[in-house]
């Protein structure tokens, strides 16, 4: 549970920052890739959810290796985040 608070805290900062300053977020999203590699199926599902909305093109090859995942809600949510990009 404590690992979904931090994901959505952090993914209210970086919206935040992205209205604030209207820049790239490309530093700033870094070190947020290795949450793609999670072993908890939900924190990889949004944390590609939030990639996608935030459209981080350096994401592509995480959230294509994405689409093999087991789990459908990972898969969905690599494939939707793909198509923002």
């Amino acid at each position: 549970m404590f690992t979904y608070a931090i994901l959505a805290g952090y993914a209210v900062v970086l919206f935040f920052s992205q209205w604030l300053f209207e820049k790239s977020l490309e530093k700033e999203l870094a070190f947020l890739l290795p949450l793609l590699s999670d072993r908890s199926e939900e924190v990889k599902a949004q944390a590609a959810k939030l990639f996608g909305e935030l459209k981080y093109g350096p994401a592509a090859a995480s959230l294509i290796s994405l689409l093999e995942n087991e789990t459908n809600r990972v898969r969905f949510f690599a494939a939707m985040s793909l198509g923002k990009l």
